[in-house]
């Protein structure tokens, strides 16, 4: 205000002057804001009469004259601000600073849609590119899928190097890898132990496998994603996550270690498909895939898998059973048996049973139904032995005790699960009740019970409990439940140490994205 006090005793050109030499020229244009000074008509008045009196009304003058006339009135005011040297400095710099640009745009080529472009190798993998390969090597029993069977496949061939999972599996110094606990035979409960592991790519795990004989941990499920972890139950997180990569375009419905290979790894999808992998060499995160994908139920989506040595079963969304035999070193598969009427409706789980040498298989179904199938007879049209859910509802889990042999457990929509006799299959022998909240008439997903300790002891968690919660085998009695805090999805048991055969006394339990593990104590 200052300023514009004494300014307002002195006549315009002189203002001018004054303002010059005391402001910045931002400080200017901030003043003239406020200033009655720097009216449109005083401004357009002093430039007129600077301009050596040229007429103001420029109407008749061409565009280039009317541009001329402007920077010679813009000029004519900023020499009456003191300010003309600052302009010269200004557009100097801007002018530098656009050869600078130019130089550098120059650089970089701007591709058009019309300019010829090398393209880039592809993988054509029918596996990642959501198609049906068009060819399945099944040995002896190939069996032709619809498509151009001389159609080639182009996959590009990737360098593979040895994987974190040879690197960890295989230390030779001694005292690297951790060591593992001993088994407490007496077993009450369940205590945590180590960390939870994560796969951020895997938002969803369905199923858990660990190794027979090496301390690692395959999980598959949502989005066709499959992690392999260690397995060492520590507390160090270095190097938790092994591998991760894509497997298939459904989502996971099995991971199984086979032992027929070092690190071999079956997966099975709702994309109809099984396919291998040797997880002992690996490309960024991803091990390698060997040979075809398998389609074991012609393209009808797989629901869950197991293993037993080279033997691989499948159960189908169109109902159907499929027994087929593992060629490792080719990848290749053959039929041994397939049951297309297993069950009316979805084939929700299967599971060889351990001691029978891959002959006895059990299987559950929508139609609540139980049945035991026996691999030697020389027709499949009937079960060996049939049963059923007391509860009517589907039957999502089915399990062989690995050391009862007569024993089968089976989990469905109902608030309770039941062990079954193959020996008296007309109605289960026992109820496991308390794993679901108190009230629940009907459980709303699906949960995965397990047997530890030897087949004395079944963990389960129970859709919408927030609990862990142990029964005794045999009388299916409660012996202890606690929580944990989240809904446990899949459940995976695992013995102390996995290079011995003791009992199982771990278990890993899913939730979400991430991985906890228990053990018995």
């Amino acid at each position: 205000m200052a300023i514009a006090s004494s300014l307002s005793t002195r006549g315009a050109d002189d203002n001018l002057y004054v303002l010059g030499a005391l402001c910045t020229p931002f400080q200017l244009i901030r003043f003239s804001k406020f200033s009655k000074i720097f009216t449109k008509d005083k401004m357009m008045a002093t430039m007129t009469k600077d301009a050596q009196g040229r007429d103001s009304a420029t109407g008749s003058l061409s565009y280039a004259d009317l541009r001329m006339e402007k920077i010679r009135r813009n000029q004519v005011l900023l020499a009456g601000l003191g300010l003309m040297d600052t302009a010269r400095e200004i557009s100097a710099a801007e002018n530098q600073q656009k050869k600078r640009n130019s130089v550098a745009n120059g650089s970089r080529k701007r591709i058009t849609a019309t300019e010829d472009v090398e393209p880039r190798s592809r993988r054509r993998s029918p596996r990642l590119q959501g198609e049906t390969p068009s060819k399945k090597q099944l040995g002896d029993d190939s069996v032709a899928v619809d498509g151009d069977e001389d159609e080639e496949d182009n996959e590009e061939e990737y360098a593979f190097d040895a994987s974190k999972v040879l690197q960890y599996t295989c230390y030779e110094e001694p005292g690297k890898r951790p060591e593992h606990g001993g088994a407490n035979e007496k077993v009450t409960c369940l205590r945590p132990l180590g960390t939870d592991v994560t796969d951020s790519q895997l938002k969803r795990v369905y199923s858990m496998n660990f190794h027979a004989s090496k301390p690692i941990l395959a999980c598959g499920g949502h989005g066709g994603r499959v992690a392999v972890f260690s397995s060492t139950f520590s507390k160090s997180k270095s190097d938790e996550l092994l591998l991760s990569f894509k497997a298939s375009k459904g989502w996971i419905s099995g991971v199984r270690f086979v032992d027929d290979m070092d690190c071999g790894l079956l997966v099975s999808s709702n994309d109809g498909t099984v396919s291998l992998w040797d997880c002992t060499v690996q490309h960024s995160l991803m091990p390698k895939s060997v040979g075809d994908d398998f389609a074991p139920h012609n393209g009808s989506g797989i629901f869950d898998m197991d293993v037993h040595k080279t033997e691989v079963v499948t159960s189908s969304k169109d109902g159907s059973l499929c027994v087929s035999t593992l060629r490792s070193s080719s990848g290749s598969f053959a039929v041994r048996t397939r049951i297309d009427d297993a069950h009316a409706g979805v084939a929700k789980s299967v599971m060889f049973q351990p001691k029978s040498n891959g002959n006895l298989i059990v299987s559950g179904g929508n139609d609540s139904a139980v049945r035991v199938w026996d691999l030697r007879q020389s027709s499949q049209k009937r079960p060996a032995v049939d049963m059923s859910s007391s509860f009517g509802l589907v039957v999502n889990i089915v399990r062989w005790n690995p050391e009862v042999e007569h024993q089968v457990l089976s989990a469905s929509f109902a608030p309770a699960m039941e062990l079954h006799d193959i020996r008296n299959p007309s109605s289960p022998a026992v109820k496991l009740e308390g794993h679901v909240p108190l009230g629940t008439t009907r459980v709303s997903n699906i949960y995965q019970p397990v047997y530890l300790q030897s087949g004395t002891r079944i963990v389960a968690s129970g859709g919408g409990s927030r609990n862990l919660t142990m029964f005794d085998a045999s009388s299916g009695e409660v012996l202890s439940s606690g929580a944990v805090g989240w809904e446990s999805g899949s459940l995976e048991p695992c013995s102390s140490d996995p290079s011995s055969s003791s009992s199982s006394t771990r278990v890993a339990v899913s939730h979400g994205m991430d991985i906890s593990f228990f053990e018995c104590a």
